[in-house]
């Protein structure tokens, strides 16, 4: 392991390939990283997911959400 900046980072070790199985990839880690979580994994509908709507114009101060 060492330490480097982006600009000093010179790999070439990308994974290249479709969309689709790039996603598949982050799946799977995503999968793994719940599994090691000892959490139950969410179930909640999409109507119901987590998130927020953030406009173009609006500011971006998040002391005032607190």
């Amino acid at each position: 392991m060492r330490k480097t900046t982006l600009a000093q980072d010179e790999s070439t070790d990308l994974v290249h390939g479709p969309p689709g199985e790039l996603v598949a990839m982050v799946w799977r880690l995503t999968q793994d990283a719940w599994a090691m979580s000892g959490m139950p994994y969410p179930d909640y509908s999409r109507s119901e997911m987590p998130g927020r709507l953030i406009r173009a114009n609006a500011p971006t101060s998040v002391a005032s959400e607190l």
